[in-house]
């Protein structure tokens, strides 16, 4: 029986309102398609452990600090990896990740804590510790200026706590992602994407998101 290659793991990154959800959806859609198996993530309310985790930090009557809120947030993605991701990459299937490590650095680290530089550096080791071996084959961030994702927003509906945290906060979010996708990979050793979601998501799909996952399929062949 010829050895299983490791599947591939892609993560959606970017601040609310740039359609991560959007393209993770069409992405899982194009996958199957090609006949691969993909494993859906979605953080932080994938697990069993995840979905209370999530009910938590996202409820607007719950007073969470914000310290409590980041290690939630690092509890979700460790249980993640072990009973998600690992095995998933193990049956050389494709994980889909609508966010995942390089989002606690811009929410908690740059929105919450405004880029203290103790803070970040709890997250990068916390980060290693639940993630490990389990980190995305690539990551495609999504950008859009601040007036449409406002307006996607509250297209969407009703924000929940962490969507309601207020326009300079996101700014400090948005920032973030900014500030890492400039740097070369050499410094943080991520293969970030930089994909404009300003247009159309059909057009962004097909443009953008399309071929980095046509590329990793024939990676898996």
């Amino acid at each position: 029986m010829p050895d299983i290659k490791r599947g591939k793991f892609i993560a959606f990154v970017g601040p609310d309102g740039v359609g991560k959800s959007t393209q993770v959806e069409k992405a899982q859609e194009y996958i199957r398609s090609q006949g691969v198996e993909v494993m859906y993530l979605k953080e932080p309310g994938t697990t069993s452990v995840g979905k209370l985790i999530e009910s938590t930090v996202k409820d607007p009557s719950v007073e969470l600090g914000f310290e409590s809120e980041l290690f939630l947030f690092l509890a979700a993605r460790a249980q993640a990896v072990d009973r998600i991701i690992r095995p998933a990459l193990k049956r050389g299937a494709i994980v889909v990740g609508d966010r995942f490590d390089l989002c606690t650095e811009a929410y908690q680290g740059a929105g919450r804590f405004h880029n203290d530089e103790s803070i970040m550096r709890v997250i990068q080791l916390a980060n290693a510790l639940a993630v490990r071996d389990a980190r995305p084959d690539v990551e495609l961030y999504l950008t859009a200026p601040s007036a449409l994702r406002e307006v996607r927003l509250r297209a969407s509906g009703k924000l929940d706590r962490m969507e309601s945290a207020g326009s300079a906060f996101f700014e400090r979010v948005a920032a973030h992602y900014q500030r890492i996708a400039e740097l070369p990979r050499e410094y943080h050793g991520r293969n970030i994407v930089n994909i404009d979601a300003s247009p159309c998501a059909d057009n962004v799909f097909t443009s953008s998101v399309k071929p980095v996952l046509e590329n990793l399929i024939a990676s898996l062949r």
